[in-house]
């Protein structure tokens, strides 16, 4: 009976002690999740009590990426900004995510996304997820970055000159309307439409473009059509009574696009060529180097005939072709150092002798190349 009533009062205390950690699976067996263990038997049966050991999780978390990278971890891309993400998975859940030393946090303990710009060339990454015990695994990727070539139009357009004496021009918008559709379906430019812009909001936009990075093969093509003055050397007139001058397209000969194309459809807009052609050259290449560039590009195959009717040659004196050839070689000569190429010619012989045909004898001439006068 003493036995009995000790065991009773084990049972009642040990109920008491482990009650919220304690679990019974049968009759006269307690498991108690600590680490340690006791035995006692009587003549009515064993009480066996176990603990046990703490659940440790020593398996890292699983990354499964998405998009481009989901079947390679090194790829190619022509975009400048770029976006890495996936799922990150865990038994125990996942705590964090790294890339490049950012860590995200996560708000739904699975889905990842960072989105990174890229330097031109290879770029690498070192993705990083832990779990909450500070199991962690990575993935690295590399990310190469070319550029895509692109074209693109600026096309602003004044049709609203309510504000000065000048009148409206309703024309401008169906010019810069009509010419983007073509340069967009057409051509694949990307297209921007400006109406009724300010100088100084024409400026911002000159400014933009002429900072922003290119691709060696890029192109910009700048569009205006408004009214236009030939005070101080040629101005552009914008909305709300203002202007802007041609120095301020010209700024865009320094730009970083390598290929730019201005097309200005105002009154005096030629003016804008004149002001640009008078501006001084920072660098004049030697006769020697002048007469070597022209020269680079071959074959050339040129040929100026007098004409598709009746043979020009005269019975006594010269032909009106001939006479007209030797005009110009007398007389005219050409931008740098006297030297007339192929093309200054056509122009002089052309206001000379207007029957001229210019062309090329054989289908290999190349449309570059240049065959030269050079004075002595």
């Amino acid at each position: 009976m003493k036995q009995t009533a000790s065991i009773f009062i084990f049972m009642l205390f040990a109920s008491t002690i482990f009650a919220q950690q304690a679990s019974i699976s049968s009759p006269g067996e307690i498991h108690i999740p600590l680490p340690i263990s006791w035995t006692s038997s009587s003549s009515v049966g064993e009480i066996h009590i176990f603990f046990d050991e703490p659940v440790v999780d020593t398996t890292p978390p699983v990354i499964v990426l998405s998009g481009k990278l989901r079947h390679s971890q090194n790829i190619k891309v022509g975009k400048k900004q770029f976006t890495i993400s996936g799922k990150a998975t865990d038994a125990s859940g996942v705590s964090n995510v790294f890339l490049g030393g950012d860590a995200k946090d996560y708000s739904d303990g699975m889905n990842f996304s960072f989105t990174v710009n890229l330097k031109k060339g290879v770029n690498s990454f070192t993705l990083k997820a832990k779990d909450i015990f500070s199991n962690s695994t990575t993935k690295e990727i590399t990310v190469n970055y070319k550029p895509e070539r692109r074209d693109i139009a600026l096309l602003f357009y004044v049709s609203n000159y309510s504000q000065s004496t000048l009148p409206n021009l309703h024309g401008t918008k169906k010019n810069a309307n009509a010419l983007e559709k073509i340069l967009s379906k057409n051509y694949g430019f990307e297209t921007h439409v400006y109406p009724n812009y300010t100088r100084n909001q024409i400026r911002v936009i000159l400014a933009k473009y002429q900072e922003k990075e290119y691709s060696s093969g890029d192109q910009l093509l700048i569009y205006f059509s408004g009214h236009g003055s030939n005070q101080y050397g040629g101005l552009l007139l914008c909305a709300k009574n203002t202007d802007i001058s041609h120095a301020d397209f010209t700024k865009l000969s320094v730009n970083k696009c390598q290929h730019t194309m201005l097309i200005i459809d105002a009154c005096y807009g030629g003016l804008l060529a004149y002001m640009i052609g008078s501006n001084p050259v920072k660098y004049k290449p030697s006769r020697e180097e002048y007469i070597s560039e022209l020269l680079k590009i071959t074959p050339a195959r040129k040929a100026f005939t007098s004409g598709e009717g009746v043979g020009s040659i005269q019975n006594d004196g010269l032909s009106i072709f001939t006479e007209a050839l030797i005009k110009v070689l007398e007389t005219k000569k050409g931008k740098y150092y006297n030297i007339l190429t192929d093309s200054e010619l056509h122009g002089f012989l052309k206001t000379e002798y207007n029957d001229l045909k210019p062309g090329f004898f054989d289908k290999s001439d190349n449309s570059e190349s240049r065959f030269l006068f050079i004075r002595k």
